[in-house]
């Protein structure tokens, strides 16, 4: 996929690592017994995802870094479910499992809730920006 003038790129990267430093925080809570995999993923939810996706209604991002975004999530979701490399489960397992959706899915909802915000669609392998409201004219971009 060819993209004209991402710079969203050192953001997703910033978002992943920091995200990564929660999550390391709340390796304990993920690994408690006592707690039901409805709490670990609502915590998830409320504290990991947000850190993640903030800002993320702005950015422009290239086919790898939804793919490092997404295979974060599923690998945070492992983790919540004490699912190993080794244990050769699925991604859509894993998803069903913990009944959350995708990150493209997640974002798409946020842009969705938000009426004035621009946003990105793939369009003939070049992501352009379009604007809400009704107008379909794709903006020029370089």
């Amino acid at each position: 996929m060819q993209y004209c003038h991402s710079n969203s790129r050192p953001e997703c990267l910033r978002r992943l690592g920091i995200t990564a430093t929660v999550m390391q925080r709340l390796e304990r809570v993920c690994s408690q017994q006592h707690l039901s995999l409805t709490t670990k993923l609502r915590i998830y939810s409320t504290c990991i995802l947000p850190v993640l996706l903030y800002g993320s209604e702005s950015w422009t991002l290239l086919q790898s870094e939804w793919d490092k975004l997404e295979s974060f999530h599923i690998r945070c979701q492992r983790r919540i479910l004490h699912i190993n490399w080794y244990d050769f489960v699925s991604n859509a397992e894993v998803l069903s499992r913990t009944g959350l959706a995708r990150v493209a899915t997640i974002i798409k909802r946020r842009l969705d809730s938000v009426p004035m915000v621009s946003y990105y669609v793939l369009y003939s392998n070049c992501v352009c920006k379009m604007r809400r409201f009704g107008d379909t004219r794709l903006l020029k971009l370089p």
